[in-house]
């Protein structure tokens, strides 16, 4: 009786799952998918679905932040613990040539988001713009029409919602209404004050870096709100969530993009392989658009076969479009400097799990708790190596309020040696330590070039990341220049003069038998320990059709394969002077009303 029970059972359940299985992905076609609910994919995915009649699939491979880690991700000054979590891709680069040889292994992270908003739901979220003269070069030297500052500005206003107080805001350069909310930094005003002091006695001007003129000091803006984090999810994604014309796959992973020949023999995008072994299909006249990030965009063209035929061919990938991809890699080289202080004006362990830092965050949003990752002040200098006629900057300064709590920061972060680690910070057993660290950062005239490569033809192996930081002997200089500057500047200033501030400058491997302070030491110095500050980028230039090293026209439609563009930071022809979350908005909100005008003309 049992076994007529399960027969009856089984062939029961075979004719439900032939009647009601549903229809298989190949029946489903959409006019737009989107490749990553990234900074860029979840503007798009906004911006695009306003219109109605179009049929958007976003896909990505993490998830909405939820329970403990969404819970971090809101607060800002929990940003060091997203990194090497779940909401982070955790890449790490191959050992290094020229640099990081007090990392293990030579190598260092470099984090990424994986989940809906992307880089902007783990970043440190300060709001920089870069140089204007950074946007005129895209399409003077690179021929990238129409990415120009001036076509580039009216979309930062429009992505921008600026709430701050600063007085420093040049009018006309800045929106008041946009979805991408940007706040003061309002914490550790003390230290603040000093920081931009130390900037003004040493003749540089207190100034809007987001404005007309970028070299100066300011206190810092971060894409905050009511002192919690403002990622894109938040901008962008969450008012559109509700919309029937837009589908979020989240938790999706996407191995390839599929291409066929079309009727005129042209290469023509169709739709998207997923790793479970589905396919997406975009309609006649739709579109894929590929906006995963610099590093996994890059992975998914060469697996698609669209990259260095010898490179592909290698992996035994049918190479059906020779193009540069993975070349070009760029980021910031960074050296972050520790400073000692004698006056209680810093972040420390005590301070920040005070229950009146607690309250005072929880009713307010304001406090400690609030912090863009205890960032409170940026500098733009220029070293001598810059042109002296020129408006842009080569080297960043980022004030981080954090003491002696920031030493488990930089061991998880960094992946320092043991024995570096323990140097970084002067040795004291006293967690609650007063301190500071500049990021001495070069944004400018970076000459060093990386690449992304393929170490298999699988897609669930990672690539390989070589940032090739510091092969030119031009950036160490730089850095040593502009650490040097630094010191100068902050060992000049009577405010910091009167907190009794001292650098602190360990000797690292190598360094010995070098003359502290010297050019030597400060070089040995930076190829110890120098890193990037995880702004990824390049990786498919965008520029004229007719130049060998663009991947993307103007359009950002990728050579040779039609339906097919990229919106990230792969396509940047060359790293901005600043920072990457800000402009990634802006050429989101520009890509995404180029995409609606070619689709109606």
């Amino acid at each position: 009786m049992i076994s007529n029970f399960v027969i009856f059972a089984v062939f029961t359940g075979v004719i439900i799952a032939i009647f009601c299985r549903p229809k298989p992905s190949e029946d489903i076609k959409y006019d737009i998918i989107i490749v990553g609910a990234g900074t860029s994919g979840t503007v798009l995915a906004n911006r695009l679905s306003e219109n109605n009649t179009l049929n958007i699939a976003l896909i990505e491979a993490g998830d909405v932040p939820s329970g403990w880690t969404g819970l971090l991700s809101s607060i800002p000054i929990a940003t060091p613990l997203l990194q090497k979590s779940s909401i982070d891709w955790s890449y790490i680069s191959t050992p290094q040539k020229y640099a990081c040889r007090s990392l293990k292994n030579k190598q260092f992270t470099i984090p990424a988001g994986k989940a809906v908003g992307g880089t902007s739901t783990i970043n440190a979220m300060l709001y920089v713009r870069g140089n204007r003269a950074d946007y005129n070069n895209w399409e003077q030297t690179y021929g990238a029409s129409g990415w120009n500052y001036s076509n580039l500005l009216k979309y930062f206003i429009k992505s921008e919602n600026n709430k701050g107080r600063l007085k420093l805001l040049d009018p006309g350069f800045h929106g008041f209404d946009g979805p991408l909310q940007v706040s003061d930094v309002d914490t550790l005003d003390e230290l603040t004050e000093a920081f931009l002091k130390a900037g003004t006695e040493a003749g540089f001007p207190l100034t809007d870096v987001n404005g007309r003129s970028q070299i100066g000091f300011t206190s810092a803006q971060a894409t905050t709100y009511r002192g919690m984090r403002w990622s894109t999810y938040d901008a962008y994604m969450k008012p559109a969530l509700n919309r029937e014309n837009l589908k979020l796959l989240s938790s999706t992973h996407v191995d390839k993009v599929l291409v066929r020949l079309s009727g005129d023999s042209k290469q023509i995008a169709t739709g998207v392989q997923l790793s479970d072994g589905r396919k997406l299909f975009v309609k006649p006249g739709g579109e894929v658009l590929l906006s995963a990030g610099a590093i996994a965009t890059s992975k998914i063209m060469m697996l698609s076969g669209i990259g260095p035929r010898k490179h592909l061919e290698s992996h035994n990938i049918e190479s059906i479009s020779d193009l540069p991809v993975g070349h070009n890699l760029q980021d910031h080289p960074f050296v972050g400097i520790y400073f000692s202080i004698g006056k209680t004006v810093s972040i420390t362990e005590s301070k920040l799990k005070s229950l009146r830092q607690i309250v005072k965050y929880v009713f307010q949003g304001k406090g400690y708790l609030s912090g863009a990752s205890g960032f409170n002040g940026i500098g733009f200098i220029k070293t001598k190596y810059q042109t002296a006629e020129t408006d842009i900057p080569d080297i960043e300064l980022q004030s981080i309020g954090v003491g002696s709590i920031a030493n488990d920061a930089v061991k998880t972060l960094s992946n320092y040696k043991e024995d570096a680690w323990a140097k970084f910070i002067p040795p004291n057993h006293d967690t609650d330590q007063e301190g500071f660290i500049i990021a001495v950062t070069l944004v400018s005239g970076i000459a060093s070039r990386g690449t992304i490569k393929l170490q298999s033809n699988l897609p669930e192996d990672d690539v390989l990341i070589d940032p090739n930081i510091l092969s030119s002997g031009h950036d160490v200089n730089r850095l040593v220049e502009g650490i040097k500057m630094t010191i100068d500047i902050i060992n000049s200033s009577k405010a910091f003069q009167a907190m009794d501030v001292k650098p602190h400058l360990p000797v690292y491997e190598g360094c010995e038998h070098t003359q502290t302070a010297s050019d030597e030491y400060f070089a040995c110095l930076v190829t110890n320990i120098a890193t990037t500050v995880y702004h990824s980028c390049g990786t498919c230039r965008m520029g004229d059709h007719r130049r060998n090293d663009t991947v993307v026209d103007p359009k950002l439609r990728v050579k040779g394969i039609r339906g097919l563009r990229i919106v990230d930071a792969s396509i940047m022809p060359q790293i901005p002077t600043g920072n990457l979350n800000a402009p990634i908005v802006a050429m989101a909100e520009r890509a995404s009303d180029i995409v609606k005008s070619d689709l109606y003309k």
